[in-house]
């Protein structure tokens, strides 16, 4: 372990990365890192936090803070993938599945999804507001051919609603306004309250496009993603017809313990909503801490947000693989 250390920063010494751009430096470790890991026996899945294993394998002073937080965000990705890829292995694997990917990104998701199931028998349909994101999406949509998409956003009704684009990091752009008093302190170069209005994106019920499409209504198993920047409930609220069906047999939501934007909901409306239609937890991932900088010394602090993967219990028990 310790020569591929000193190998790795001999090859990636700080002077070194300074001289290319950001990009090309995170790009170049994305190449390499799963091999590094596994060498170095880091698993992205432990119990260490993802600050401290940028920590452990890169010592950078602190003015390369935004290419270990690039780093810190790949470590978290790595993981992401690991609870989207159990999902498939116990849940979508078992049975024709159609996905609703809500707040698909660049889908990256999306294909993690596609690459870890059957696409001859399941069907991934995808939404996304920030039309700069097509580009990607359409990209997927070439290379599987039971990947489609479309850019809108999904909420509890029929609607227009504006888009707020935040400058300091653009997952955090939401229908939704950020609170005064929140900020996020990863991007601590950058307010990250200050947010842009964008333009109009028309807001569609799930309920709506699962019921007025014939090609999504042969599938009778849904799995949904939902990672909408505080606007989770109303995608919730905007399906109940497909839960009253009994369509919905699995959903990965992202949560948080405090309220971040103006009229979200916590993680307690999320719990109550799905244990109300008999749903249980069968995977969780932290995903942010409270902590006053981006390498606290212990890394420990007051968990914000986590990803959960719910389960209809009936489901669970009648199919496991």
């Amino acid at each position: 372990m310790n020569k591929v250390k000193k190998i790795f920063y001999k090859i990636f010494n700080p002077q070194y990365l300074k001289i290319k751009s950001l990009e090309w430096k995170v790009s170049t470790i994305l190449k390499i890192n799963e091999e590094l890991l596994k060498k170095c026996n880091i698993n992205a899945t432990d119990n260490k936090s993802f600050y401290e294993k940028c920590e452990e394998l890169f010592t950078l002073k602190d003015s390369d803070k935004n290419f270990k937080i690039d780093l810190c965000q790949k470590f978290l990705s790595m993981a992401q993938e690991d609870i989207v890829k159990n999902m498939c292995d116990y849940i979508i694997r078992s049975k024709p599945f159609l996905i609703f990917d809500i707040g698909a990104n660049k889908g990256e998701v999306s294909k993690i999804i596609l690459d870890n199931v059957n696409t001859k028998k399941s069907f991934i349909f995808a939404y996304e507001p920030i039309i700069e994101m097509s580009t990607y999406l359409e990209l997927l949509k070439v290379q599987y051919a039971n990947f489609d998409y479309k850019m809108i956003g999904i909420g509890n009704r029929l609607d227009s609603l504006l888009l707020k684009f935040n400058p300091a990091i653009d997952g955090l752009t939401s229908f939704l306004q950020l609170k005064d008093d929140y900020r996020y302190f990863a991007c601590n170069t950058k307010d990250t309250r200050i947010q842009q209005d964008l333009y109009k994106v028309p807001i569609k019920r799930l309920d709506d496009e699962y019921y007025e499409n014939i090609q999504l209504q042969q599938y009778t198993n849904i799995a949904i993603k939902i990672d909408v920047q505080g606007f989770e409930k109303f995608v919730l609220d905007g399906c109940t017809k497909l839960f009253e069906n009994n369509l919905i047999k699995a959903v990965l939501i992202e949560c948080t313990t405090v309220q971040k934007y103006q009229s979200a909901s916590t993680y307690q409306e999320i719990f109550k909503f799905f244990h109300a239609r008999d749903f249980i937890i069968f995977d969780m991932l932290p995903v942010y801490r409270e902590v006053n900088s981006i390498f606290h010394q212990d890394n420990k602090g007051f968990l914000t947000e986590f990803d959960v993967v719910f389960v209809q219990k009936e489901f669970l028990k009648n199919n496991r693989v």
